[in-house]
């Protein structure tokens, strides 16, 4: 089965976060900013959603850590998650979470979605 990795960079971008979700296949990187707006998409549609232990760490071409201008390690600045649309993708995440370590929620009810979703932050 074909699957999609995205990297969201802009997820207020919904248009080409939306057409992830859609055909309910694929596997988005995000900030794990679940309080958003944007996140719906995630609540409403994912498949699995798993929150990484650790931020990103960016690193050069040949390997090395990237560095701020202070000459600290330079991360993502916010948690990591990876969202699953679909069940082969969901089955890739736990995979990976086995591996990896992180939190792994895959069954999850909302309660009063209606505010939930109204009075999302932006």
């Amino acid at each position: 089965m074909k699957s999609t990795f995205q990297l969201i960079t802009s997820p207020r971008k919904l248009s080409s976060f939306g057409r992830l979700a859609e055909p309910g296949r694929g596997t988005a990187l995000l900030h794990a900013r679940t309080e958003t707006e944007w996140f719906r998409i995630c609540w409403q549609r994912a498949t699995a959603i798993l929150f990484m232990a650790k931020r990103l760490i960016f690193v050069k071409s040949d390997g090395t850590p990237c560095t701020t201008r202070l000459g600290e390690r330079a991360n993502s600045g916010a948690p990591p998650a990876l969202v699953a649309f679909g069940d082969y993708d969901a089955r890739r995440l736990q995979q990976f979470a086995v591996a990896h370590g992180g939190a792994l929620v895959e069954k999850w009810q909302l309660f009063g979605a209606a505010s939930l979703f109204s009075d999302a932050a932006e």
